[in-house]
């Protein structure tokens, strides 16, 4: 074998590598979603009704589309239920589930695509991440 064949070779072979090194990092960034923002409350399920944000009569969930949860990089956010003033929280992820504590309480989402969903009390909240940049 020639040396030019060897070099076409081990471009080819290093042409491969590069392509399925792009591939797995471009993968590995989109299965998942970044909880780094803010999240805001898009529906309300229950077991009869489906209430959205955009629903003129939301009943006595309509305070509820107040919620905001923050995620900062570092594991340290912001919890607003309601009009209440924004807590300090903590959270962590472990895989789909993802965990926010607040004091000494612990609350568990589970992440699903572009939602981050919490259950309580047969009641399910749906969260998606806000477009717009908070402070």
């Amino acid at each position: 074998m020639t040396n030019s064949k060897i070099l076409n070779i081990l471009r080819l072979v290093a042409g491969v590598a590069f392509l399925a090194l792009v591939s797995v990092v471009v993968l590995a960034g989109c299965g998942e979603t970044q909880l780094k923002g803010s999240w805001t409350l898009e529906r309300v399920v229950t077991k009869d009704t489906t209430i959205n944000s955009d629903t003129a009569d939301k009943g006595e969930y309509g305070d509820d589309f107040n919620n905001v949860l923050t995620f900062n990089e570092d594991g340290s956010g912001t919890v607003k239920i309601r009009s209440e003033t924004a807590t300090t929280s903590a959270w962590t992820q472990d895989g789909s589930k993802v965990t926010i504590t607040v004091g000494s309480d612990d609350t568990t989402y589970t992440l699903e695509g572009t939602e981050l969903i919490l259950e309580q009390d047969g009641v399910k909240y749906f969260y998606k991440k806000s477009t717009q940049q908070t402070d």
